[in-house]
């Protein structure tokens, strides 16, 4: 790494366990949200009924988890104009999480909003929508999408003072980007 880069990166069970520390409070956040509009009968009722059904809770998760990493891929290819070649998508085994990849940089602002859209579209939107229509299903997908994106909002956290002005590459092996002034990093 040359002396003008700097990685912001997390091993990943480092960012599995410092995601708790932004996805405990959003748990008590949400569910205290939701029985202060609807009480604790129906918050019960509507947690019990998203672990009910075993199969829509899997299906769920898979079709929802991919649609988490093609959306970050997505942002990220038309936020920075990059193309679909440059993007990679897989699972790491040591992280135990999927991952979307791009191996070009791109400007801090595209790689932000590329690492927030999912935690918003997928989680925060359907849960406030769900909440507000007192609608179960939508509101414990939002629920459960607002969590898995915890390790993208603490990496917009680690990041949070990088320069507008500086360019972002995903890391090839860990949790997280490298930071450069330089957009040919590769």
């Amino acid at each position: 790494m040359s002396e003008h880069q700097q990685e912001y990166t997390l091993g990943g069970m480092e960012a599995n366990l410092k995601s708790l520390a932004i996805i405990i409070p959003l748990v008590f956040i949400m569910v205290f949200s939701y029985q202060f509009l609807w009480g604790w009968e129906k918050t019960a009722t509507d947690l019990s009924f998203l672990f009910s059904d075993y199969l829509l809770l899997f299906l769920s998760l898979v079709l929802g988890t991919i649609a988490h990493e093609l959306l970050h891929g997505a942002v990220w290819l038309v936020a920075s104009g990059l193309s679909w070649g440059d993007m990679h998508f897989g699972f790491n085994w040591k992280a135990i999480a999927p991952y979307a990849h791009c191996n070009k940089p791109m400007a801090v602002k595209a790689y932000r909003r590329g690492v927030l859209a999912p935690g918003l579209i997928l989680g925060i939107f359907p849960f406030v929508l769900g909440m507000i229509l007192g609608q179960s299903f939508l509101t414990g997908f939002g629920f459960i999408f607002t969590l898995v994106a915890g390790g993208d909002f603490l990496m917009l956290w680690v990041i949070r003072n990088v320069c507008k002005s500086k360019h972002v590459q995903d890391h090839p092996s860990l949790v997280g980007c490298i930071v450069t002034n330089n957009i040919e990093m590769q």
